[in-house]
């Protein structure tokens, strides 16, 4: 067998072997060269692919000898004085080894990762056909030819990794093909140290970021990194047939996704935990506050007077009146009560603002309103009083807008005082009218200060209606319009003629309702009706 003669081979991690199976003396004699025909399949218990050719050596020591593998050794034998062999080495061992202008890719210890081929019939010739002279003989010129055996069941046969079961001669030709092409697959000594890079970069990678991210977005974020690693290792595949392994790096990273995974679902089934505890609590809170503002509107709603019950047996007159808080409880209020037998005293006023702050100043507001109105025979005194009580204490800076008159039930005549009110509407003889409260209205209580009121005078006629509201009717709002003290005034003519007046007041209320078309109503809505009668009826 011929011998390589280069020195610092023996220094090499090349493989060797004490002794070798020869040709028999006449075909050694005979033959221009020698090759190792020494294959390197998997062990049985290396992995799943046990007992799958990989890699085939290029060059080994036999006895101290180097010698060519057989495909290697025929190219050389093939170019003659051009076929020099020459390993490529450097400090981690061999790296490409080159027969004449031909040269291939090798691992440290002078293997070979052959990039395996579909099995092709053309390969193959029948040695009985070549000897009968079915074949000319100008089919061999100028082309390699491997004698073997390829019949199934005897041992000259391999596995690839592509699952072919293939005859050794098969690898042979490819490994020609191989080195002819200067196509073999790559996977040099810093790969591995590459891969161990990425697979440490990566996962402090995942354990910076992925912890701090929903499972979900986890989820999506590995799958991502999974399908990078490996279109990586396919596409350098593709590009220069380097062996990448994208894969175990993905593998070796699935235990700590999962245990990234698990933590990040722990910490979200206790922020979700927490999540409905804080929940359950704001429901609860809600539901006290809600509790509390319904006992609220309760005792606001009991503050307030009940007309049908109060004058069921009245015949000189008649009351309705309707209130509707934009909240729970509201700012609004009206009051309507004898301050003897003869006269009937109606209140009705706006605070400021919506709210607990408003209903607990409403509630103020209406105490003194009737306290001091049946204390006061002048009403402007009496507004005027109502003012400095309520001034005393305003540290929010509330205002009311109120209006109060007193009707001689039996006379029709009504004295009034306006303090920055709407002025009540008069139904008389199928005309609506307005009070005519502006020569002695004055600027709503608390605006600024002691106001001195005075009272106004009108004589109201036998049938007469008014009508008294609060802004929440005028000011009602549908997203384009006002329902305005105008559109009021139509409604009031339009449902004169209800069989009641609490029939009538809910009408009109129903036509702000509607008007406001599911809009939410922009401030409390008071109403209030009163019917004179002239004379006792029977």
């Amino acid at each position: 067998m011929p011998a390589l003669a280069e020195a610092n081979l023996a220094e090499q991690p090349i493989l060797r072997f004490p002794a070798a199976l020869a040709s028999r003396p006449q075909l050694e004699a005979a033959a221009a060269g020698e090759g190792l025909i020494n294959a390197s399949p998997d062990k049985l218990s290396s992995s799943p692919n046990r007992g799958v050719l990989r890699h085939t050596p290029t060059i080994a020591f036999i006895d101290q000898q180097p010698f060519l593998s057989l495909p290697l050794e025929m190219v050389r034998i093939a170019l003659g004085e051009e076929g020099r062999v020459i390993p490529e080495i450097s400090r981690h061992g061999m790296e490409r080894i080159r027969i004449g202008d031909y040269s291939l890719p090798t691992q440290a210890n002078g293997e070979l990762l052959i990039h395996f081929g579909q099995s092709s019939s053309h390969y193959h010739l029948s040695a009985a056909d070549v000897i009968a002279g079915v074949h000319k003989p100008g089919v061999f010129q100028n082309r390699f030819v491997l004698i073997g055996f390829n019949t199934t069941g005897l041992q000259d046969r391999v596995i690839t990794p592509l699952g072919d079961n293939l005859p050794g001669v098969d690898i042979h030709a490819q490994i020609i093909e191989s080195l002819l092409a200067g196509a073999a697959l790559q996977r040099p000594h810093w790969m591995p140290k590459l891969e161990l890079g990425i697979l440490l970069i990566a996962g402090l990678l995942m354990i910076a970021v992925m912890s701090k991210l929903r499972p979900s977005l986890a989820i999506s974020g590995f799958m991502a990194l999974v399908v990078m690693l490996v279109g990586a290792g396919y596409f350098v595949f593709r590009q220069g047939q380097w062996l990448f392994d994208g894969t175990s790096i993905s593998i070796l990273l699935l235990p700590i996704f999962m245990a990234l995974l698990s933590n990040i679902l722990i910490k979200a089934d206790a922020q979700r935990r927490l999540a409905q505890k804080q929940l359950q609590e704001s429901r609860e809170a809600a539901a006290r506050v809600a509790g509390e503002l319904d006992a609220a509107r309760r005792i606001q709603m009991g503050l307030l007077p009940d007309p049908a019950r109060l004058f069921a047996d009245e015949n000189r007159f008649s009351v309705a009146a309707l209130l509707e808080p934009a909240r729970a409880v509201g700012g609004d209020y009206y009051d309507c009560f004898m301050l003897d037998q003869q006269h009937l005293c109606l209140a009705i006023g706006d605070v400021s603002g919506k709210g607990i702050p408003a209903s607990l100043f409403m509630a103020i507001s209406k105490t003194l309103t009737g306290t001091l109105a049946r204390s006061h025979a002048d009403l402007g005194l009496a507004m005027r009083a109502v003012e400095l009580e309520l001034d005393r204490n305003n540290s929010e800076y509330l205002f009311v807008t109120s209006f109060i008159s007193v009707i001689d039930v039996d006379t029709g005549a009504m004295e009034f005082v306006c303090a920055g009110h709407d002025a009540p509407l008069l139904r008389r003889d199928g005309h609506t009218l307005r009070i005519d409260t502006a020569p002695t209205s004055g600027p709503p209580l608390c605006a600024t200060g002691d106001y001195p009121f005075t009272t106004g005078h009108t004589q109201l006629q036998p049938g007469d209606l008014l009508c008294l509201f609060t802004d929440g009717v005028s000011e009602a709002y549908n997203g384009q319009d006002m329902y305005t003290g105008e559109r009021l005034a139509e409604v009031f003519a339009s449902t004169i003629n209800e069989p009641t007046l609490q029939r009538q007041i809910e009408a009109i209320r129903d036509s702000v309702r509607q008007f406001e078309a599911g809009f939410p109503p922009a401030d409390d809505l008071t109403l209030l009706l009163a019917r004179w009668y002239g004379q006792p009826r029977i």
